[in-house]
């Protein structure tokens, strides 16, 4: 078994990466569209779901002489080869930032269980599992999925299409009641059979209640929805869905959990030893994770419009032409502030990011425009101010009124634990929520 481990938005050497060469010819220069479409499994559950995440965003791009990888962090494999994408933050000790973000934007409490000593197929496996109960919120937002289902009766109550030969076998000498089928919309499905088996089979496992407590009244609902289920179908709801993936238009969300739950069903841990002949494994993209988990920090003093959600919608123009989703807009309605998360480097933020920020200040009326960010080191602020006039003028000087300022949130790297980590990030995001409190007095 060939394992490589790299981190996200970094340069990596051809010879680096020789060991997992099938990964790197499968993912190479290939739009995370497109590997979404043959089962990989990337958060946020759609491309459009994240605005920093376009279709065209590759796993790694060749650079010369190399490759580079961006904001997606995660597993992937492909027969005997194994590559570990971490966060820029990882430590020889663990990736605890990446489980950090996971913990605070998707509730998973017992992530911190994942032992960086546990063989990597068995942490894939976990992370697949600990990924349900997010999964079934998310699709159960859209409602419960019902489809059409063949029902057979044999009653007095006939409302459907009589089944002579069943009737005959049946009825005969005739006691009143006719055999007949009637195809009916119903929550009580393949589907739903199969979020059903696979919530009797994490509730086997160790972490299985603690894991399943958190959605209570998800899985009671779905247990209400499934009178039918029998363990002995396992295999029979398994192999159906299989043959058919959700495509259905409306309830977009139950794809990504059709196939949770089928390489959950599986048991993959296996296929990922090795007897798996197709690339498999699970992303995460860092820019959305970053995002929600700054808006735990600092929600309580800013708007935070959701793309994914469609939730608060702002326009360009008049008409609802332009619509817009700034990361995050200040409650302060006399003084707007404008906010900004970025997951990738400060050093990476170029003039497309200055010109999306200064256009939304623009729109809203805002003097002030911050750019929040993971750093490395300790807890900084720097603030660039917007010039006028022009060189041909021999004009140029500072404008005092329009701000643009760079607030990064330190991010420990020397943590011996996931234990150490988490005391070691509180005062850091204390820092962080100081800083900006400073921002905003500055103002």
């Amino acid at each position: 078994m060939s394992t490589v481990s790299i981190k996200d938005n970094s340069r990596i050497e051809a010879t680096t990466l020789a060991p997992v060469k099938d990964i790197v010819a499968a993912v190479s220069d290939r739009s995370i569209a497109r590997l979404s479409q043959e089962g990989l499994l990337v958060f946020p559950q759609s491309i459009q779901d994240s605005p920093d995440l376009d279709e065209c965003q590759m796993v790694l791009e060749k650079d010369s002489g190399g490759y580079r990888s961006g904001n997606l962090m995660g597993y992937l494999g492909y027969q005997d080869e194994q590559l570990v994408i971490d966060s820029r933050f990882a430590s020889s000790a663990g990736d605890f930032f990446l489980q950090y973000m996971m913990y605070r934007v998707l509730n998973i409490p017992n992530l911190s269980s994942l032992s960086i000593q546990s063989d990597l197929s068995t942490r894939l496996f976990q992370f697949h599992v600990f990924m349900f109960p997010y999964c079934l919120r998310g699709a159960l937002r859209q409602g419960i999925y019902r489809t059409y289902i063949q029902h057979k009766y044999n009653d007095s109550h006939i409302r459907g299409r009589i089944d002579i030969p069943r009737h005959i076998t049946t009825n005969i000498p005739f006691t009143g009641n006719i055999a007949y089928d009637v195809r009916e919309l119903t929550a009580d499905n393949p589907l739903t059979q199969l979020i059903r088996h696979t919530m009797e089979y994490i509730a086997l496992q160790p972490y299985g209640s603690t894991l399943l407590g958190n959605i209570r009244k998800e899985v009671r609902y779905i247990i209400e929805c499934t009178p039918s289920y029998r363990r002995a179908n396992r295999s029979t709801v398994l192999e159906y869905n299989l043959r058919h993936p959700v495509n259905h238009a409306y309830f977009t969300q139950y794809r990504m959990l059709q196939q949770l739950c089928i390489i959950i069903l599986s048991n993959q841990r296996h296929a990922f030893n090795g007897q798996e002949n197709r690339l498999h494994g699970i992303l995460f993209d860092g820019s959305w994770l970053w995002e929600e988990y700054v808006d735990s920090l600092i929600g309580d003093s800013f708007f935070h419009p959701r793309n994914k959600l469609k939730e608060g919608k702002q326009h360009l123009f008049e008409g609802g032409t332009g619509p817009i989703y700034p990361d995050f807009i200040s409650r302060s309605k006399q003084h707007p502030i404008i906010a900004d998360a970025k997951y990738k480097p400060i050093s990476n933020i170029h003039k497309e990011d200055y010109w999306q920020i200064l256009a939304y200040m623009y729109r809203f009326d805002s003097k002030l425009g911050i750019f929040l960010y993971p750093d490395a080191k300790q807890t900084s602020r720097k603030e660039l101010h917007m010039l006028q006039g022009t060189t041909f003028h021999g004009d140029v000087k500072a404008r005092e009124d329009i701000i643009v300022a760079k607030l990064g949130l330190s991010i420990p790297d020397t943590a011996v634990d996931y234990a150490d980590f988490i005391s070691r990030m509180s005062p850091c995001e204390k820092a962080f929520r100081t800083g900006l409190l400073n921002t905003f007095n500055t103002y």
